[in-house]
C-alpha cells in the first residue's frame, strides 16, 4: 500500500489518498501540519489554541498539541516516536482542508 500511495506523491491527492498518505509518510504529516499551522489566526498562533470556528487549522483539541508538534518541527527539533504516531493519526481528519489546498505531495 506504501508504494501505490508514494507513487502517488507529487501529485494532487484526492482526500482519501491524503488520508492514507498521512499514516504512512512523516514528511507528508509534517508537510501538512505546517499548512494546517498557517491556516490559524495570528491570535490562534499567539494562544497555541483554536478559538474561531473557522473551519480552518486545527480544532479545538487537537490545536495545542499540534501546536506544539508544528513549533518543535519550525524549530527543527525532532518528534519523539510516540509524538509521530500521535500526529500522523491525529492528521488524518484534516484530509478534506488538506485536499483543498491544493498541496502537492512530492
Amino acid at each position: 500500500m506504501a508504494q501505490v500511495i508514494m507513487a502517488l506523491a507529487g501529485v494532487l491527492m484526492n482526500r482519501f489518498e491524503i488520508s492514507a498518505l498521512m499514516l504512512v509518510d512523516r514528511n507528508a504529516a509534517a508537510k501538512g501540519l505546517l499548512a494546517l499551522w498557517e491556516l490559524q489566526t495570528a491570535k490562534e498562533k499567539g494562544i497555541k489554541l483554536s478559538v474561531l470556528k473557522n473551519w480552518k487549522g486545527f480544532n479545538f483539541p487537537d490545536s495545542p498539541t499540534l501546536s506544539a508538534y508544528a513549533m518543535a518541527l519550525k524549530h527543527g527539533q525532532t518528534l519523539t516516536e510516540q509524538e509521530w504516531t500521535d500526529l500522523q493519526k491525529r492528521m488524518v481528519k484534516y484530509d478534506k482542508q488538506l485536499s483543498r489546498l491544493g498541496i502537492f505531495w512530492a
